[in-house]
């Protein structure tokens, strides 16, 4: 099913937390003197781009404040903000977090049933931005409903949703994966400081959107 980021946040914080404490007493001790053996000791703490993408590709959100930075950080990378980490707060009134398969479907989403909808239902593939006046109306709509509104969406990463004929667990999978590569972009370990990688998608640079 994957892991749920926020459940994993507080367990990341208090990690990174104990790891960054740790160092700084180093530092003062003289055991550590420069950038480079402090990369080295956290090394262990902080993860590769692989291991950050693999975890990306089964990630879910339950929070949608959170979902929102993450799909605004990610919407910024794919329009090559310099960056796309450093997001404004959002207007809630004017963009809304859409669940392309909603969590009350109805029986309009034949593909799913209960348990496989609620697997796939809060996965970050499954998540796109909406201007909130669209998403008003959407909410329960069917994908052929909704592939229309999403092809005029201002959003780059909702117009590609358009381009599925259907919308599936393999499409939600799919898409996630295209994600997950461009959070390497979004959060790249060579450009934010260690520790800002380590909570990555979860609540980088002291995660701006509130």
């Amino acid at each position: 099913m994957g892991c749920s980021i926020d459940d994993c946040f507080k367990y990341s914080q208090r990690l990174c937390g104990r790891a960054l404490a740790a160092s700084a007493r180093k530092f003062s001790s003289g055991d550590l003197e420069t950038a480079a053996s402090l990369k080295k000791e956290m090394a262990t703490v902080i993860p590769a781009d692989e291991q950050f993408r693999q975890a990306f590709e089964i990630a879910t959100v339950s929070k949608a404040v959170l979902a929102r930075y993450y799909l605004r950080s990610l919407e910024m990378a794919a329009k090559n903000e310099i960056t796309p980490w450093l997001v404004p707060n959002d207007d809630r009134q004017i963009i809304n977090l859409q669940n392309v398969l909603p969590e009350r479907f109805y029986g309009k989403w034949e593909k799913f049933d209960e348990e496989s909808a609620r697997a796939y239902v809060k996965k970050i593939g499954n998540l796109a931005l909406l201007l909130a006046k669209s998403n008003s109306d959407l909410r329960s709509a069917d994908f052929k409903t909704k592939r229309a509104i999403y092809k005029k969406s201002p959003y780059e990463l909702t117009r590609q949703i358009s381009t599925d004929s259907a919308w599936r667990e393999d499409q939600i999978a799919e898409r996630q994966k295209g994600l997950a590569e461009l959070a390497l972009r979004a959060w790249p370990l060579s450009i934010i400081a260690p520790a800002s990688r380590y909570f990555g998608f979860r609540h980088s640079r002291q995660f701006q959107a509130r």
